[in-house]
């Protein structure tokens, strides 16, 4: 039932008279009904003050109850604007480990400067779905000998996956690579 709620919503749009439009009804009682999906949406709503007044305690909340739901983008979305570190790092890993891209990326970048292995390993995940800057990230690893050994064919192969799409410092370390290895 919450679920079919959730599906009626569509645009959130605001009322000029400061009531909040239908949807935003309808997504209320999807979020309130237990809907980890509608729950995140009203968190990102309230995030941005889009049909409602911004509120980061609301936010936080809808986040947050969607993120203990198992919903990766709600973890996302909550580690990111969680101050307290441990407790954000978490969250990012419960959602990177669904598969999410983005808390991946993240969670190389938390990781490249104390354990280059495990910013490996979420580059890694990321970039074999297509995030250019996490195949960029990998080249250079692969470049520099990171949390990996140097391996010049597979840097040239993320760092032109990452140029091929359009990622300037990619294009740019590559054609430095392959010009030092005259390639």
């Amino acid at each position: 039932e919450a679920a079919k709620w959730y599906r009626k919503t569509s645009q959130m749009k605001s009322q000029d008279d400061g009531t909040e439009s239908s949807d935003i009804l309808w997504l209320r009682k999807a979020a309130g009904k237990g809907h980890s999906r509608a729950q995140n949406h009203l968190g990102e709503l309230y995030e941005r003050g889009q049909g409602v007044p911004p509120s980061l305690h609301e936010c936080l909340k809808w986040y947050r109850r969607a993120a203990e739901k198992g919903n990766d983008l709600a973890q996302y979305n909550l580690a990111r604007l969680l101050n307290e570190a441990d407790e954000a790092l978490n969250w990012y890993h419960k959602s990177a480990d669904q598969g999410n891209v983005l808390a991946q990326v993240e969670l190389g970048y938390r990781y490249q400067n104390d354990n280059a292995a495990a910013a490996f390993k979420w580059f890694r995940l990321a970039a074999e779905h297509g995030h250019s800057d996490a195949q960029y990230q990998l080249g250079l690893m692969y470049r520099n000998g990171r949390g990996t050994p140097i391996h010049f064919i597979e840097a040239i192969h993320w760092l032109r996956r990452a140029a091929e799409q359009d990622h300037l410092s990619a294009i740019g370390a590559l054609q430095k690579l392959e010009h030092a290895l005259q390639v």
